[in-house]
């Protein structure tokens, strides 16, 4: 399952990131982050994987609070 933050909000869940894209406005697409609870790791809407230290704060402490 991914976790789709924008903004300092969760914006959704989704199984897959084909799921995500069907109805995804532009300015999410461009400005939000994905969490992916598998492998536990962070990354872009386009699919690019990001480093822990590029994530902003309040989502890595958001993910923290929701026990991910």
């Amino acid at each position: 399952m991914i976790i789709l933050f924008y903004g300092r909000q969760e914006y959704g869940r989704y199984i897959a990131f084909k799921e995500m894209h069907k109805d995804l406005p532009n300015e999410v697409y461009q400005g939000g982050y994905v969490y992916m609870m598998t492998p536990r790791e962070w990354y872009r809407c386009d699919t690019t994987p990001c480093l822990i230290e590029d994530v902003p704060k309040i989502l890595r402490t958001l993910v923290l609070i929701m026990n991910l």
